[in-house]
């Protein structure tokens, strides 16, 4: 059926459709409401790319070095060279070093999917000394940065893309860059001093300034024994719990 056919075709929209329902909804006290509804509307495909004089071999607007046509939603938030610039920087800061196009290939699936990989060694050691290697505690952390990065940026790719097609809004590279990552680290660095304050949390907000450990990474060569990532087991599922709740909902309205 169509929706395993577009699995098959992109990668990225096939680790995406690995979440279940229930997680694509989840907002961990940490999204919007309309962060939560663009994660869902990209893992199903249903965000409307219709704008006034749009011809259907229309390509991207946000950026004029991109040349593929049709823009597609997987452009906007994947392969669109804006999207690029900001997951290589993400990534770049995870590891702890220069990011080249292999990586980006191999570790996809992680962005897709909101599944943090393994840190990098140059993190992890920071990590340990600033904090005294509470390992699980630390890596409950990271795995909840790593989802809130990914999410909040779907959002803002879609918002950005949004106000260039429909208000005429004009980013340049750094400055569309800039806005991406200013504001994942302004709303989680919120969400951290709103749950410092609160009793039942204070632990948890402490541990969400672990944020602030990925500032300081960038440009920094890591170690000869950087580990690879492995690769995403959702990514080798042959049917996935989203695609068969879609294919029902499909049948139930035909």
């Amino acid at each position: 059926d169509k929706w395993r056919r577009r699995q098959e075709a992109d990668p990225w929209t096939r680790g995406q459709q690995s979440q279940k329902p229930k997680q694509l909804w989840a907002h961990k006290n940490v999204l919007t409401d309309y962060q939560v509804w663009v994660t869902y509307r990209l893992a199903t495909q249903q965000l409307n790319l219709y704008y006034d004089g749009r011809q259907r071999d229309d390509g991207c607007l946000l950026d004029e070095h991109c040349h593929q046509r049709p823009e597609t939603i997987t452009h906007i938030v994947w392969t669109c060279q804006r999207a690029q610039a900001y997951w290589r920087t993400l990534l770049q800061h995870w590891l702890g070093r220069e990011i080249c196009s292999e990586d980006m290939t191999m570790y996809h699936g992680y962005f897709s999917a909101r599944v943090a990989p393994p840190v990098g060694n140059l993190l992890r050691r920071r990590l340990t000394m600033l904090y005294g290697g509470r390992d699980t505690e630390y890596e409950v952390a990271l795995r909840r940065i790593w989802w809130a990065f990914c999410s909040i940026a779907y959002a803002m790719l879609w918002e950005l893309r949004n106000q260039v097609v429909h208000d005429q809004k004009k980013w340049t590279r750094p400055q569309h860059l800039d806005a991406i990552w200013t504001g994942c680290f302004r709303q989680l660095s919120a969400v951290a001093s709103k749950e410092s304050k609160t009793p039942s949390t204070r632990i948890q907000g402490w541990k969400s300034r672990l944020i602030d450990c990925l500032t300081s990474m960038e440009g920094e060569a890591s170690s000869s024994d950087e580990p690879q990532p492995p690769p995403p087991p959702w990514l080798c599922k042959q049917e996935m719990v989203l695609l068969k709740r879609l294919r029902l909902y499909q049948e139930a309205n035909n």
